[in-house]
């Protein structure tokens, strides 16, 4: 990993304190390679310098060879319930340089499986820094009362 940035906090969380965030993993010219979770309150390791104390990493999701992405965001599983923090969905951009395709995937954010639970191909580029934000129907409708 060369950089980190990026950090996602989950919103319906923001009277609580957070246990995770998650990040944007960068290469050496800052193309976004792939998503890593904390734990920030998980004991630190020992062994560990100053500079890592503070957060165990609890997962990883790599985009691959010749795939750069965008950040994350946050959905979660059940939007409106008390669930676990961690209990939902990271949907980010992908565009494969190879194929000169775009995507859409779907992590199981508590997971951070490989297999991703879903991965929708888009019929145009998205380009990178694209950003995105999750809302609920319910959200949408008093949006539209404005």
């Amino acid at each position: 990993m060369s950089l980190m940035h990026f950090c996602l906090l989950i919103f319906f969380c923001k009277s609580r304190k957070q246990r995770y965030v998650y990040g944007t993993i960068l290469d050496s010219i800052a193309k976004v390679t792939g998503i890593i979770k904390f734990d920030l309150q998980a004991e630190p390791e020992t062994g560990k310098s100053k500079l890592e104390v503070g957060g165990n990493v609890k997962g990883i999701y790599n985009l691959g060879p010749g795939r750069f992405g965008s950040e994350a965001i946050f959905v979660p599983r059940k939007p409106g319930t008390a669930s676990e923090e961690d209990d939902g969905y990271l949907v980010l951009f992908v565009h494969d340089e190879n194929t000169r395709k775009s995507s859409a995937h779907v992590i199981d954010a508590k997971t951070m499986s490989a297999d991703p639970v879903a991965v929708v191909e888009l019929p145009h580029r998205i380009p990178y820094g694209f950003h995105a934000f999750f809302v609920t129907e319910e959200q949408l409708q008093e949006q539209a009362k404005l």
